[in-house]
């Protein structure tokens, strides 16, 4: 049986996932517009693969974090699957490194109006996580040999960079049995909160 990935959270990707969770297809497009083309891209998907919606065993979401918009996509389409009782687990960015074995270490991410999303942990999860300023970052990250991002734009430090797209890509057979093992089905992550992103300007009298 197959397993399905989606993931909304920065442009778009899906993939299928064989039984020994190695990618036997996958489709990735930086369009911010998801919810437009990626049932499509999951349809054609699964006609090459020549696998029947009905096959898929499990449903994994990287459940961002990015912005509402994006990230509510892929967790529509996660709550369609599980009301056809499809096993669907979610994670985030975040997490990625720790599943893949990384024990501590530090993820950053640019967020919205020139903040930076930080989370950091320590053998174990969750960590602790922030919002802060590109200065924050630079003296946080100076610290850091490496850090690890899905949108690495912090160009300011000199510590290297480790894509987690690239760690789920190369490390698939690690990171997806692990959150099998600790049955992850984490809500969306988003930058802004809810009350901010549906800010309802008030009226000058």
């Amino acid at each position: 049986m197959s397993s399905l990935f989606i993931d909304t959270s920065h442009g778009y990707k899906v993939g299928l996932l064989d039984e020994g969770f190695r990618w036997s297809d996958s489709f990735a497009s930086k369009d911010g517009k998801s919810s437009a083309s990626i049932h499509h891209e999951i349809q054609e998907m699964l006609t090459r693969s020549g696998v029947a919606i009905g096959e898929i065993k499990n449903l994994f979401i990287a459940n961002g974090p990015g912005s509402y918009t994006g990230v509510r996509v892929g967790e529509g389409i996660g709550q369609v699957f599980e009301w056809q009782k499809v096993k669907t687990f979610s994670f985030h960015h975040f997490q990625i490194p720790f599943l893949s074995g990384v024990e501590s270490g530090v993820f950053a991410c640019p967020a919205f109006k020139g903040e930076y999303f930080f989370y950091q942990w320590e053998r174990e999860l969750p960590g602790s996580q922030e919002l802060k300023s590109v200065d924050e970052i630079q003296s946080l990250l100076e610290k850091q040999e490496i850090y690890f991002s899905n949108d690495p734009l912090i160009e300011e430090s000199d510590c290297s960079v480790e894509d987690t797209n690239n760690i789920l890509t190369n490390k698939s057979e690690d990171v997806f049995p692990r959150i099998v093992e600790l049955n992850l089905r984490e809500e969306p992550f988003y930058f802004r909160k809810l009350k901010d992103e549906f800010k309802v300007a008030k009226k000058k009298s």
